[in-house]
Formats: structure tokens, C-alpha cells, sequence
């Protein structure tokens, strides 16, 4: 393999060379793309759904359930994103996610229908 001297002396300041990398396969770009989806969008609805399960359960006055659970909402947020980028695939990613949400949203449901009855 050719290296001029350019790209030599690049390749010594720098540790690496001013050649293009290759390009990503597009599987690898999509799978990158759903779990910025699910980090953003399932993370939303699963902080939604905590919220508002953790204001209707915490034995405090109202306003003061309400202001804690939306602050615990940011560390469920923060959690929700670190979960799916650990994940191995990004169906784990979206299968956590989704089922931790549809749990809390049954349990705020049931929340709701105890208190209206």
C-alpha cells in the first residue's frame, strides 16, 4: 500500500490517516437510529408514565408528590437513555422500554380507578 508523504507526516502528528473510513453499513446506521428513537421518544413515555405514578402514590401533599416525582422523573429519564445504548440490539432497547411504560401505565390506571371509586 502507497502512503504519500503528505498523509505520512499526517499519520505521525496525528495518529491517524486523512484517507475517508469506510462507510457504516446501512443495518449498523439503522440500528443507531432506533435506539436514539427509543432513548428519546420511549424515554419520554416511560418518564411520563414513572411521573405520574410516582405523584399519585407518594404520601406527601399533592403539590410536594407532584414537584418530587418530576424530579425523579429526570434520573428515570437518564436511566431510560443509558438502557438503550447498553442494550445488545436495539429491539432489547425498545422491548425494555416499552414494557417498563406499559407497566407503569396500568399501575397509574389502576391508581386512577381506586381513587375515582
Amino acid at each position: 500500500m502507497f502512503i504519500n508523504r503528505i498523509d505520512a507526516l499526517h499519520l505521525c502528528l496525528f495518529g491517524h490517516s486523512m484517507r475517508k473510513p469506510a462507510p457504516l453499513p446501512l443495518r449498523y446506521r439503522l440500528g443507531v437510529l432506533s435506539r436514539c428513537l427509543a432513548a428519546s421518544l420511549g424515554g419520554y413515555a416511560l418518564t411520563s408514565a414513572a411521573s405520574a405514578l410516582l405523584a399519585g402514590v407518594l404520601p406527601t401533599a399533592p403539590a410536594q408528590a407532584a414537584v418530587s416525582a418530576m424530579m425523579l422523573g429526570f434520573v428515570v429519564y437518564v436511566l431510560a437513555v443509558l438502557w438503550a445504548f447498553a442494550c445488545r440490539s436495539a429491539l432489547k432497547a425498545w422491548m425494555g422500554i416499552g414494557l417498563s411504560t406499559l407497566a407503569l401505565a396500568l399501575g397509574d390506571l389502576a391508581l386512577y380507578r381506586m381513587a375515582a371509586a
